[in-house]
């Protein structure tokens, strides 16, 4: 049914490096990729690419994948139990910085957790996936710094008590991998915020603000 979830948020977003596709479709609901923490990533994925790697996999279990679109690599990773993804970054090019954004399972199937780090040829990533599980990884070259500018899909929201809206963040440049949009409420006891999405707690005025974090 359209309200039960299967897989983890992180799952699909794993799916969209591992398999080829001239048209990316995310296998998931359109509002959970478009306030995901992973969007801009996902959003901006290569449709060709110049290299392809299985790092280590299982059939039914388990597959790690890392490819190739320039000078950036993306690792897509799932699981179907639990189980850590091992990626070697032996792949990298040697003596060279590159900057990883990393989007990952949280404690629960509705949870991306995002991650940056900088990382070389010499790094082992172990990244922990619950049961039906993922992760993907942009490995950038070059740091693409921080956004100029972040637009709400909204300007002011009218709600009944209990109700909730989901707003959109989009980035200005959206190209910026090592960034992950961050979400606060003035008031939280009449409105709480999370991943975009606005939930009214009981009466009164909150005003909803986002940022950017690296």
């Amino acid at each position: 049914g359209r309200n039960t979830r299967l897989y983890c948020l992180a799952h699909p977003a794993g799916l969209a490096v591992i398999y080829d596709s001239g048209i990316h479709c995310l296998s998931d609901w359109y509002s959970a990729s478009l306030n995901s923490p992973a969007r801009d990533c996902l959003y901006n994925l290569p449709t060709g690419w110049d290299e392809s790697q299985m790092l280590a996999g299982e059939p039914g279990v388990y597959v790690n994948m890392a490819k190739r679109s320039g000078a950036n690599w993306y690792v897509g990773a799932i699981c179907d139990t639990p189980r850590d993804a091992v990626i070697d970054l032996g792949f990298l090019e040697e003596g060279a910085t590159y900057y990883a954004s990393i989007f990952k399972d949280g404690s629960n199937i509705e949870e991306i957790v995002p991650e940056y780090r900088m990382v070389t040829r010499e790094d082992t990533l172990t990244i922990p996936m619950i049961d039906t599980g993922g992760v993907v990884v942009k490995i950038m070259a070059e740091d693409p710094g921080m956004p100029e500018s972040i637009r709400l899909s909204e300007t002011g929201v009218t709600l009944r008590q209990n109700e909730s809206f989901s707003l959109t963040a989009t980035l200005d440049p959206e190209d910026k991998g090592n960034v992950a949009v961050t979400w606060a409420s003035s008031n939280p006891q009449v409105a709480s915020v999370g991943g975009g999405k606005v939930s009214a707690l009981q009466v009164g005025t909150a005003l909803i603000t986002a940022g950017c974090t690296n």
